[in-house]
C-alpha cells in the first residue's frame, strides 16, 4: 500500500475541471500501479488487435495505384475480424480496469490490491459488459438514428449533434454504474437518467473536454511532426502513397490506436469521477459516513 500520499477523496461534489483533475491526480499518483494492473489487462490485447489490423490493412492496400488514386479493396478477411474482436475486448478491459480500480481504491485503499483483484470483479459480474454493451449500443444507436431525422430541417442540425454527444455521455455514465454498482442493464440505465438530471450539459462538456485533453497531449505533437515533414518537403505525396512507404499509414494507425487507448482510459476515469460527484450530490454519501463514524466513536467512548 502507498503510505506516502493521502487517499483521494472519492465522494465529493466536483465541477467539470475537478472531475478531470481527479482522473489526472489518480494517474499521477499511481501510474506505476495502474500500469501493473490496468496495463497488464489491456495492452497485450491492444497490441494483438493492432497487429491483426495492420495485417488486414496491408491486404487492403494491395493494388493501390498512387497515380490513379484507386485501390482494390478485398473483402473483410479473418485478420480484420480478429482485429475488430480484439479492439472491442480491449475497450471492455479498459472500462473494467478503470472503474474497478476506483472501486478497489475505495474498498482496500491506495495500491492495496493487485490485477487479480480486478479480474475477480470481472468474473463476478463485469464480464456481462461484453454482451450488455452491445445491447446499449443498439438502443442508443436507434435513438441516435432517430435524431438524424432532425438534420433534414437544417436549422436543427446542431441539436442532432448535441443529442448524439449526449447519448455517448449517457453510455459512459451507464458503464460506470453498471460496473461500480454491479447492476443489471436496465437498472443501470434507469439509474443513469436519474444521475444525469440537470447534469446533461456538464456530461457533454466533460466528454468533449476529456477527449480534447488527451488528443492535445498524446496525438497532436505526433501529427504536427508528421505533417511538418510533409510541408518541409522531406516527404513528397508520391513517396507517401508508394508501396514502399506504407509505413506512413501504419504509423498513423498505431498513433490512432494509442490515442484510442488513452482517450478511453481518461474519459472512463473522468466519468467515474462524474458518477461519484453526482452520487454525493444526490445521496450525501460522505456526510452519512461522517455521521456514522461520529456515532461509532460516541458509542466507543461511552463504554470505554
Amino acid at each position: 500500500m502507498n503510505h506516502e500520499q493521502a487517499k483521494l477523496e472519492l465522494y465529493k461534489v466536483r465541477d467539470m475541471g475537478q472531475m478531470m483533475g481527479f482522473a489526472a491526480n489518480l494517474v499521477r499518483r499511481h501510474w506505476k500501479h495502474m500500469f501493473r494492473t490496468i496495463g497488464l489487462m489491456s495492452l497485450p490485447l491492444m497490441l494483438m488487435a493492432s497487429t491483426f489490423y495492420y495485417l488486414g490493412t496491408a491486404d487492403g492496400w494491395e493494388g493501390f495505384d498512387p497515380a490513379l488514386g484507386n485501390m482494390r479493396r478485398n473483402s473483410i478477411g479473418m485478420n480484420m475480424v480478429f482485429a475488430y474482436i480484439g479492439l472491442y475486448i480491449t475497450y471492455a478491459t479498459i472500462l473494467w480496469g478503470t472503474v474497478y480500480y476506483v472501486k478497489l481504491y475505495e474498498e482496500k485503499g491506495p495500491e492495496n490490491f493487485q490485477w487479480n483483484d480486478i479480474w475477480a470483479k470481472v468474473f463476478a459480474h463485469g464480464w456481462w459488459l461484453i454482451l450488455s454493451n452491445i445491447m446499449i449500443f443498439i438502443i442508443l444507436g436507434i435513438a441516435a438514428g432517430l435524431s438524424l431525422l432532425l438534420v433534414f430541417t437544417v436549422i436543427l442540425t446542431p441539436v442532432t449533434l448535441l443529442i448524439i454527444i449526449a447519448l455517448i455521455a449517457l453510455s459512459q455514465v451507464w458503464t460506470v454504474i453498471y460496473l461500480f454498482e454491479a447492476r443489471g442493464l436496465f437498472s443501470a440505465l434507469d439509474r443513469s437518467f436519474k444521475l444525469l438530471q440537470k447534469q446533461w450539459f456538464k456530461a457533454i462538456g466533460l466528454l468533449i473536454c476529456s477527449y480534447m485533453v488527451v488528443s492535445g497531449f498524446v496525438l497532436l505533437p505526433a501529427y504536427l511532426g508528421l505533417f511538418g515533414s510533409l510541408l518541409g518537403g522531406n516527404v513528397g505525396i508520391e513517396d507517401i502513397f508508394s508501396e514502399e512507404n506504407i509505413w506512413f499509414f501504419m504509423l498513423i494507425q498505431n498513433l490512432s490506436s494509442v490515442l484510442s487507448f488513452f482517450t478511453t482510459f481518461f474519459i472512463s476515469l473522468s466519468f467515474t469521477a462524474f458518477y461519484l460527484s453526482n452520487v454525493e450530490r444526490l445521496e450525501k454519501v460522505s456526510l452519512k459516513a461522517r455521521v456514522e463514524k461520529l456515532s461509532e466513536d460516541s458509542t466507543l467512548s461511552t463504554y470505554s
